[in-house]
């Protein structure tokens, strides 16, 4: 794990917890998944991260051609990882 990746699961967790405010923060949790996207990130991490964004956009805004943006982009990722993504990757298809 790369210092970037560290530091991205940080972002989330804090975009997270944002989401999870009573009213939940929407907007300020997606900045933060985008913020972690312009780090140094491992393959691994960037898919993750794209994924959680996806899923975001999916769930909490209007903005549906964003989310399916980034949850293709995600699943094309994590296809190409083998193993390791199966379930995160049939989530993203799922909602694809």
């Amino acid at each position: 794990m790369s210092s970037g990746d560290h530091v991205a699961m940080t972002m989330l967790a804090m975009a997270e917890t944002l989401r999870q405010l009573q009213p939940p923060k929407v907007k300020m949790a997606i900045k933060c998944a985008k913020g972690a996207l312009t780090l140094s990130l491992s393959p691994e991490m960037a898919a993750h991260v794209k994924f959680q964004l996806g899923k975001l956009y999916f769930f909490y805004t209007e903005n549906l051609e964003l989310a399916l943006q980034y949850l293709d982009s995600a699943y094309d990722m994590m296809t190409r990882m083998g193993e390791y993504f199966i379930q995160p990757r049939l989530e993203a298809l799922v909602l694809i």
